[in-house]
C-alpha cells in the first residue's frame, strides 16, 4: 500500500520474504537448485528459466528464493507426464519436428 507522501509501505510478509536463509536452509535451497539443474540439462529445458533465476542467488539466498524453489518443485510433480516429443519429418528435409508430448515421459 501507498502512503499519501508517495512511499510504500511493506507489510510484515514482505520483510520476512527478504530476510536471508540460515545456513542449513542455505545448503537445502542449493541442494533443490542443483536438482533442478540437473533436470533442466538431462531432460527438462523448459526449466531453463526458473533454473537461471534460482542460480542467481545461490550464495545468498532469501526465504523468498526459498518458496521459488520449492514452487519449482510443485511444477516438476504436476508435470511428470508431461514431456517433448522429437520427430524426424522425412517430408520437411533436415529439420525436426517439436511437439508437446502428453503421457510420455522424456
Amino acid at each position: 500500500p501507498n502512503r499519501p507522501d508517495g512511499v510504500l509501505e511493506m507489510d510484515n510478509s514482505t520483510v520476512l520474504d527478504e530476510q536471508l536463509l540460515n545456513r542449513k536452509d542455505i545448503k537445502t535451497y542449493q541442494e533443490i537448485t542443483g536438482a533442478i539443474m540437473f533436470a533442466m540439462t538431462t531432460c527438462r529445458p523448459d526449466l531453463a528459466h526458473a533454473t537461471n533465476s534460482l542460480a542467481r542467488r545461490m550464495s545468498t539466498p532469501r526465504v523468498c528464493d526459498m518458496l521459488a524453489a520449492k514452487r519449482v518443485l510443485r511444477y516438476l510433480r504436476g508435470t511428470q507426464r508431461l514431456g517433448l516429443l522429437f520427430r524426424f519429418e522425412a517430408d520437411t528435409g533436415d529439420r525436426m519436428a517439436l511437439e508437446p508430448a502428453v503421457g510420455h515421459r522424456t
